[in-house]
């Protein structure tokens, strides 16, 4: 269970889902929000692709005895959820006797939840690298004038099959630029991506 805005939640934990704090429309709807929802990634939900909304929440969510400090949460439907990219905060640690489970944080005081960069680019995993599901608007994916059905071949001049989602999300929050090699009917572009910061 987690605590935040005044109210309390049940929280699904979903290891499945790159995003941090999940939340449904409903939810978002009656959330304060420090950052505005913007359209985010799109993502697989019920069988179809929807575009997320992305922000940071105001205020802190509680769970359990630790504090996470202004989150950045995702709309989807469904339940509420907290993610991957919320977990790998943590040690987990799961008591399957007593259905339990505890976030532990060597930090003595609130987590911070730093800013989400993006080159504005969903992928699918492709036999050759990274295929292009869609692009976030104004983003400089778009401005670079990358389309979906593009192929992402290359990845800082190394095959991009060879970089899985986190390395790559690693390196874009890391560093100020990305270079990619994009497919368009056969013809391939190197282009150099700026690191965008998607919520600050």
């Amino acid at each position: 269970r987690g605590r935040f805005q005044g109210r309390d939640i049940g929280l699904l934990v979903d290891t499945g889902a790159n995003d941090g704090l999940l939340l449904p429309p409903a939810w978002a709807q009656a959330a304060a929000w420090q950052t505005p929802l913007r359209p985010g990634l799109l993502v697989m939900a019920l069988g179809e692709y929807t575009r997320e909304l992305v922000g940071r929440l105001a205020g802190d969510l509680r769970l359990g005895d630790v504090t996470v400090d202004l989150p950045i949460a995702a709309v989807h439907p469904g339940n509420p959820a907290i993610g991957a990219d919320l977990l790998k905060t943590f040690a987990v640690v799961f008591d399957q006797k007593r259905d339990r489970l505890w976030l532990c944080s060597p930090n003595a005081g609130p987590v911070g939840t730093p800013p989400a960069h993006s080159l504005g680019l969903s992928l699918l995993t492709d036999t050759y690298g990274w295929r292009v599901a869609g692009i976030i608007p104004g983003s400089p994916a778009e401005a670079a004038g990358i389309v979906p059905g593009d192929l992402v071949s290359t990845i800082e001049n190394t095959p991009a099959r060879d970089w899985s989602r986190e390395r790559l999300e690693n390196f874009i929050a890391t560093h100020p630029a990305v270079t990619l090699g994009v497919e368009h009917n056969s013809e391939v572009r190197k282009l150099a991506l700026d690191s965008w910061m998607l919520v600050p």
